[in-house]
């Protein structure tokens, strides 16, 4: 498979390469353990089932991570009604799964976006019934991958969403520290700060890291020399959890 993937993609610049995967996550799931004030329910934590699906896209040598879509469960969740001043492209389904509108949608826009930078672009997706288009694309050829591969073959999977994931809980926890801190009762994280987490989380995915990514799953030279960063700086030191048991 490997041999067929560096044959599709000859002829095309590492930057003109493209995968897009969706996640979902969990956007208040803490680590190990629940936290929160004695003598107070829980409300949160590792149960919490309360998730978001994101939509991940970026290009072989990391230097262009597309604005993440988000698909929520709400049209309009509270106090965000203003879409200019989210750090993602957020859309509301009820069931919370990617759909076939909000992928064409999310196509149009890339597509134009290479358009007016004259490029051409390779675009790797796997096939589901929501990736499935009419929509007459001018600057992206897309490229299905085989369904029984697509766990060896998206660069998301592995490692890149991992990375997200870790940086996100590492945030949310800060945010709930620097709660306790100002002993604020409401241990709240909102859809916003949520949103917003998981964009600064996006941004701090490195390209040596997406790099890394995209040559395990055999979109680049084997041969190539790449950052070892994902496995070895590519991820913050996680918090401790050991000192909440004082307070829950």
């Amino acid at each position: 498979m490997t041999d067929t993937l560096q044959s599709l993609t000859a002829g095309y610049e590492v930057r003109d390469i493209f995968n897009a995967n969706e996640a979902g996550l969990f956007i208040k799931a803490q680590p190990a353990k629940s936290l929160c004030f004695k003598g107070h329910s829980c409300q949160g934590g590792e149960k919490s089932k309360q998730r978001i699906t994101v939509l991940f896209c970026c290009n072989a040598d990391g230097s262009e991570k597309i604005k993440l879509t988000v698909v929520g469960r709400f049209q309009n969740p509270g106090r965000f009604n203003l879409a200019g001043c989210l750090p993602c492209i957020y859309k509301a389904n009820k069931r919370l799964w990617m759909t076939g509108a909000i992928f064409q949608e999310f196509l149009v826009y890339l597509d134009h976006k290479m358009l007016c930078r004259n490029r051409k672009i390779l675009f790797f997706v796997h096939q589901c019934l929501a990736h499935l288009t009419q929509v007459e694309l001018q600057n992206i050829k897309l490229v299905f991958l085989p369904a029984n591969t697509t766990s060896h073959l998206q660069p998301p999977d592995a490692g890149i969403i991992r990375c997200v994931k870790h940086y996100f809980k590492n945030l949310l926890v800060r945010c709930l520290f620097a709660k306790i801190d100002r002993k604020d009762d409401d241990l709240k994280v909102s859809l916003l700060n949520s949103l917003h987490f998981v964009a600064m989380s996006w941004d701090h995915v490195t390209p040596s890291t997406v790099g890394n990514c995209f040559q395990k799953c055999g979109f680049l030279n084997p041969h190539a020399a790449v950052s070892q960063e994902l496995e070895e700086q590519g991820e913050p030191t996680t918090l401790s959890v050991d000192s909440w048991d004082t307070l829950g």
